[in-house]
C-alpha cells in the first residue's frame, strides 16, 4: 500500500514538473520571439541565449538554432554557414526539423544556392502536412531561386486578401519580381506600397535600401 503511493506520488511530480518546465519553455519562447522580431534587438537576443538557465530548458541544439535565427536576421553569413554545420549532424524532433529546413530554403533560396534550396524544399514537401506552408516554401523557391515573374499575377492576388505584415511580404515579393522582369518603375511602386505594412519591421531599413538602389533586390 505505501509502495504503492510512493509510486501515485512521484508520477505526480513528474507531471507537476513536465508542465512546469513545458510553461517555463514556452514563456521564454515568447520573451526571446519578441526581443528578436518586435523590438529588433538580435545583440540582447544573442545575450539572453548565454544564460545558462536555458540549458535547463532547451537542449544544445535547439539553443543553437534560436541562435540560427539572429544570425539569418544580421545576414551573418559566416556564423549561419558554421551553425548549418554543426546543426546538420544533430537529431531534432519532426516539428524542429521542418522549422530548421525552413530557415535553410529560406537561406539558400536568397544566396541563390539551388542545390541546397531544393534540398530543404523536398525535405519540406515529403515531411509537411500543412499545404499551406508547403504552398509558401514554394513560392519562397520558386520566388528567390527560379525568379519566376509569372509568380506576380499570383501574389498579387493574394496580397489583395491579405492585411498587415504578410501583406507589405507579399507586395516586397512582387517588387523583386518586377525588377527581374525588367520593370524598376512597378518595383519602385510595389516597395513603397510594401513599406507602409512594414514600417514598424526589420524589412523596413531593407526596403528603404532598395528604394534607394533598385539593384538591392537582387540582394534582399
Amino acid at each position: 500500500m505505501i509502495r504503492n503511493l510512493y509510486l501515485i506520488l512521484v508520477l505526480i511530480l513528474t507531471v507537476l514538473a513536465v508542465m512546469t518546465l513545458e510553461k517555463l519553455r514556452y514563456r521564454s519562447s515568447r520573451t526571446l520571439d519578441e526581443i528578436l522580431y518586435v523590438k529588433n534587438n538580435p545583440d540582447l537576443y544573442l545575450r539572453v541565449l548565454q544564460n545558462r538557465w536555458l540549458r535547463l530548458l532547451y537542449s544544445d541544439s535547439t539553443i543553437e538554432n534560436y541562435r540560427l535565427n539572429a544570425y539569418l536576421m544580421t545576414g551573418n553569413q559566416k556564423k549561419t554557414e558554421d551553425t548549418f554545420k554543426y546543426l546538420d549532424t544533430k537529431k531534432f524532433s519532426k516539428g524542429e526539423a521542418l522549422d530548421y529546413n525552413m530557415k535553410k530554403l529560406s537561406y539558400y533560396a536568397l544566396h541563390n544556392n539551388r542545390e541546397k534550396a531544393k534540398e530543404a524544399l523536398d525535405y519540406i514537401d515529403r515531411n509537411l502536412k500543412d499545404e499551406s506552408l508547403k504552398e509558401e516554401s514554394r513560392l519562397i523557391y520558386g520566388i528567390y531561386v527560379l525568379k519566376d515573374t509569372k509568380l506576380i499575377k499570383k501574389l498579387d492576388a493574394m496580397a489583395s486578401e491579405q492585411t498587415g505584415q504578410v501583406k507589405g511580404l507579399s507586395l516586397f515579393r512582387i517588387a523583386k519580381l518586377y525588377h527581374f522582369d525588367s520593370n524598376d518603375r512597378k518595383a519602385e511602386e510595389y516597395l513603397n506600397r510594401a513599406l507602409k505594412y512594414l514600417e514598424k519591421t526589420a524589412y523596413k531599413a531593407q526596403i528603404i535600401d532598395c528604394l534607394n538602389d533598385l539593384k538591392k533586390l537582387e540582394d534582399y
